[in-house]
């Protein structure tokens, strides 16, 4: 979430990443007689882009409501922003044709390049600040909106106290964003899905909203500057619109796309399993699969040229409850965070996940070797169980999205650790949705007391990784609030220093940590096999199952990805 947009995941590990990411290949030609303006298509990518046992897409396909991986690989298929990440790990531009930055670093004015959307409409600047302001807006509810909390006014705008808000259009191809405060990583929030441009005249007064999603909804609506766009069954509304009978979505190449022309289809499908996916894979199917636990040993090492493994950006972690038992009590978290038995959770998923102590990548400012910090010591962990109190038995149940005996062994072997200890924790699965649902919400609100969630990079800075635990953050669901972490943290991010924001993000991540949140569990892989029919794919850091390099004055170039 294309640069697959950083997102929450869920415990499936490889299949987390590998689905989201890999658009698989299925090597058949279309025979269908293209209309005039079409771009003829010689072959089409078949992926299983969702894993959920009730067979559910994507949650949402408005840029403004997207919180999870999967919906905004789709979604960021058909919609552009002024960046996007490619495959080197670099945020670099994509509707914007140049940026002019003030001295003092808070006002950005960025001039459009020469776009289209689907349906031939140009892309202006008006178009940018739409799309802003709606994701923005109080009625919206985003919660993806505080990305852009640097933007002068936000505060008051999105609390609907205000109308006024620091994004302008200076003329049809020149827009202006004014910030609160200098920001190193002002550019990388920039092309967060919260600002991908929407056509103003298509969705028009249809805000954005949880509740009544119109672009999830109604397919043609679905109208981007994107590579691909939507192959509607209909115009009417509902999900139907998208396709006939198979829960499908159909991609096709944008005849008006600014870029090297795709020639290719993409056919995006659910599975209730990821052994259900992998098996698809191996009946021919599909061209790519996220190889599940089970089978990882059997490629690992034997020089199958269908297989990929590349440590991915994506870190596993559990969110507690602060605000209940047991979890109101420190010595429960840190009970818990020494209880893991991370090692023994990489064995049972043959090292899909490694074992991971910190919060940021090795690659980021702000890691540290893990000193210091909860590791895996049954001892250390019955000590403070035991320092616990009475409310330390408290039931509980921890919480993860089902998909597969990976997802399944993962929970399982946390939830067995964490009854050694003494917990009385029971594993439960959630459908996909349900559990996202459950994890954009604070888990005082849902009544939650532990889940199973991970993050992968929307970009590569710290800040996105250590902004999570900020108070009042909405995707900090555990309630963890620490005024010296949001100091250090709030410094670093403001700061142009590297030294001092690698010092500050570390000193900050050693608070989180031994206040026990979040509870750091792994790192995850992307194990995932390719046919070699299909070409024009990297693997990287940032594109672990694979995307198109950078190329053709573009962050990911579709056009030289082809099925042989």
């Amino acid at each position: 979430m294309q640069r697959l947009s950083g997102k929450l995941l869920n415990g499936v590990v490889a299949l987390a990443i590998a689905l989201a990411v890999v658009f698989t290949a299925h090597a058949a030609t279309s025979h269908s007689k293209a209309k005039s303006h079409a771009i003829a298509t010689s072959g089409t990518f078949r992926e299983v882009g969702f894993i959920s046992p009730d067979l559910a897409l994507a949650k949402s396909l408005d840029p403004a409501m997207e919180s999870d991986v999967y919906s905004s690989s789709v979604a960021g298929l058909v919609y552009d922003g002024l960046f996007k990440l490619n495959a080197n790990t670099k945020v670099s531009n994509d509707l914007a044709a140049s940026v002019k930055i003030s001295k003092n670093k808070k006002v950005y004015t960025i001039t459009l390049r020469s776009a289209h959307f689907s349906n031939g409409d140009p892309v202006t600047a008006a178009d940018v600040v739409y799309s802003v302001k709606r994701a923005l807006k109080h009625s919206a509810n985003s919660p993806v909106a505080y990305y852009d909390d640097l933007i002068v006014g936000y505060a008051n705008y999105n609390a609907g106290k205000s109308n006024s808000l620091g994004v302008k259009a200076l003329n049809s191809k020149t827009v202006q964003f004014k910030i609160t405060t200098p920001a190193p990583y002002f550019e990388d929030e920039l092309a967060y899905n919260t600002n991908w441009v929407l056509d103003k005249k298509v969705v028009g007064s249809h805000g954005a909203s949880a509740t009544n999603d119109y672009l999830t909804n109604n397919c043609s609506a679905n109208i981007g500057s994107g590579p691909f766009m939507f192959q509607c069954a209909s115009k009417g509304s509902g999900v139907g619109s998208f396709y006939k009978g198979t829960h499908e979505y159909t991609l096709v190449p944008n005849p008006h796309y600014f870029g090297p022309k795709p020639h290719i289809k993409i056919v995006v499908q659910v599975a209730g399993t990821d052994e259900t996916a992998y098996n698809e894979y191996l009946a021919g199917q599909t061209d790519a699969v996220g190889v599940p636990s089970d089978h990882v040993l059997q490629y690992l090492h034997k020089h199958n040229k269908q297989f990929h493994d590349v440590t991915s950006s994506a870190i596993s972690y559990t969110s507690l409850n602060t605000t209940t038992a047991p979890f109101d009590n420190k010595s429960c978290r840190l009970a818990y965070a020494y209880g893991i038995d991370r090692v023994d959770m990489a064995k049972v998923i043959n090292y899909e996940n490694k074992p991971w102590y910190e919060i940021v990548p090795k690659a980021f400012l702000g890691y540290f070797k893990p000193t210091g910090v909860p590791k895996d010591n049954m001892a250390k962990a019955k000590a403070d169980f035991a320092a616990c109190g009475a409310e330390a038995k408290t039931p509980f149940e921890l919480v993860y999205a089902a998909g597969g005996t990976t997802a399944d062994k993962i929970a399982q072997t946390e939830a067995a650790s964490e009854k050694a200890v003494g917990f009385d924790v029971t594993a439960k699965a959630l459908q996909l949705n349900d559990w996202v649902t459950d994890i954009t919400e604070p888990l005082a609100k849902t009544g939650t007391i532990a889940v199973e969630q991970g993050w992968i990079m929307d970009y590569p800075d710290p800040q996105d990784y250590m902004d999570l635990w900020l108070s009042n953050n909405p995707y900090d669901i555990s309630g963890f609030s620490n005024k010296t972490y949001d100091k250090l943290v709030n410094q670093a991010d403001k700061s142009f220093n590297t030294k001092l924001r690698q010092a500050d993000y570390a000193k900050a991540a050693r608070i989180a940590l031994n206040n026990g949140t979040p509870i750091m569990s792994g790192i995850q892989t992307a194990p995932v096999l390719v046919k070699t029919s299909v070409h024009g794919l990297v693997y990287t850091f940032s594109c672990a199952s694979g995307c198109p390099p950078p190329g053709g004055g573009v962050p990911q170039d579709w056009a030289n990805v082809t099925v042989k």
